[in-house]
C-alpha cells in the first residue's frame, strides 16, 4: 500500500494534488456488506441522491485549471459549454473536470458510432456513453506529458462530479446504500523502468464523497472531509483491508478512505480488466469515519444531525505517464431514513 508520507487525493472543483502527510492505519473495520461483486439482490429502497446516473443529460466542461473556476466565481460561469448525449432540453447535472491538460475538449463534436454510442474526443481524451447508460472515460497522458512528471508537479485529472441538492442528515439515516459497477478497460504504463517511480507515479480511479456540517449554529459549520471509496491503483492489485486517514494541506480537509475490502470484497482485483460490482451499506463506514475524525480533533462540535453527504466526484488521476480507460455504470447512493 502507499508508503508513509505519500497519498493521492481528489478534490471536487479543486486541483488534484500530491500531498505529503503520514499514512495511518487504524484497525480493520469492514462496514456492512450488503452484497458482494456480481450478486443480484432485491431493488434498493430509499431516496436516490445521484442524479442522472445514466448520463443522459451529458455534462458541462471545466476549463483547464481550477484557478479559472475560482476567478469566475463558479463552475457555471467558467464552463466551456454543455456536451449532450441523449437529452438536450435540460442543463447537465454532471460536471467534467479536465485539470492540468494540454488538450481541452472544448468545441468537440459528438460522434455517433455504429453501436449507437456517442463519443466526444480529442488527441488526449475520450468520453463515450453507451445506450445502456455505461460511461467510458479515457485519457492518454502520453500526449499530456512531455516528460515524466517530477515530485510536486501538476498532474492530469479527468473526473466527473456533481453536488447533491437534497441533503438528508446522517442522524436521520437507517441505511446509505452505495452501488456501482466498474471495469478498467486499459492501463498502459508509458514510462521505462528507469523513469518510473512508484512513490510519485501511478494511475488511479478515486471516488470521493463530501461529508459536511451544514448547521449554521454549529461551531463546525461548513467543516468538511473527503470520504473515499477507492478502487483501482496501478501499483496495488489487491484490495486494502484497512481504513486510511490523512490531511490535505491544500483544502485543509481530512481524508478518510473506507477499507476497500468493505466495498469490493477481499478477492476483487481491478487489474483483471473485468467488471466488478459493489452493493454495500456505507452508513457503518460513515459512522466509523466520523469517530476516526473525532480522534483527530475534527467534528468535535458536530452532531450526526448536522452532517450531510453534499456531493461526489470520480474518475482518473494520472500523476504518472499512463494511457488509461475505464467504464462505469449503475452509480447509486440511496438513503433510507429511520422513519421509512
Amino acid at each position: 500500500m502507499p508508503g508513509a508520507g505519500h497519498f493521492l487525493v481528489a478534490c471536487i472543483a479543486l486541483y488534484p494534488c500530491l500531498t505529503g502527510w503520514g499514512r495511518q492505519v487504524a484497525g480493520s473495520h469492514t462496514g456492512a456488506v450488503w452484497a458482494i461483486a456480481g450478486e443480484r439482490g432485491k431493488p434498493v429502497p430509499g431516496k436516490e441522491l445521484i442524479r442522472d446516473a445514466r448520463f443522459r443529460q451529458g455534462f458541462s466542461l471545466s476549463p483547464l485549471t481550477p484557478e479559472e473556476v475560482m476567478a469566475a466565481g463558479s463552475f457555471d460561469k467558467a464552463s466551456k459549454g454543455y456536451y449532450y448525449f441523449e437529452k438536450k432540453d435540460q442543463k447537465p447535472v454532471w460536471e467534467f473536470c479536465q485539470w492540468a491538460s494540454r488538450y481541452s475538449l472544448e468545441g468537440a463534436v459528438p460522434e455517433k458510432n455504429p453501436d449507437h454510442s456517442i463519443t466526444y474526443r480529442n488527441a488526449a481524451k475520450q468520453i463515450m456513453r453507451y445506450r445502456n447508460g455505461t460511461l467510458h472515460i479515457g485519457v492518454a497522458t502520453s500526449k499530456e506529458y512531455t516528460r515524466p512528471r517530477e515530485a510536486g508537479g501538476a498532474f492530469t485529472g479527468f473526473l466527473i462530479q456533481q453536488d447533491f441538492p437534497d441533503l438528508p442528515d446522517i442522524g436521520s439515516m437507517q441505511h446509505l446504500y452505495f452501488s456501482a459497477a466498474l471495469k478498467i478497460v486499459k492501463c498502459e504504463r508509458k514510462m521505462t523502468d528507469q523513469e518510473y517511480d512508484p512513490i510519485i507515479h501511478t494511475a488511479q480511479t478515486p471516488l470521493y464523497f463530501i461529508l459536511k456540517n451544514r448547521n449554521p449554529r454549529s461551531k463546525d459549520y461548513n467543516y468538511a472531509i473527503w470520504l473515499g471509496v477507492q478502487s483501482f491503483d496501478y501499483r496495488y492489485p489487491k484490495m486494502n483491508p484497512n481504513e486510511e486517514i490523512g490531511f490535505d494541506n491544500d483544502t485543509h480537509m481530512y481524508m478518510y478512505n473506507i477499507p476497500q475490502t468493505a466495498v469490493w470484497g477481499a478477492k476483487t482485483t481491478f487489474h483483471d480488466l473485468q467488471w466488478h460490482r459493489a452493493r454495500v451499506d456505507l452508513l457503518p463506514s460513515v459512522l466509523q469515519a466520523i469517530e476516526s475524525m473525532r480522534s483527530k480533533g475534527a467534528f468535535l462540535h458536530s452532531e450526526l444531525s448536522d452532517l450531510v453527504v453534499a456531493g461526489m466526484n470520480f474518475g482518473w488521476e494520472c500523476p504518472g505517464t499512463f494511457d488509461v480507460a475505464l467504464e462505469v455504470q449503475g452509480l447509486s447512493l440511496r438513503v433510507v431514513n429511520k422513519n421509512q
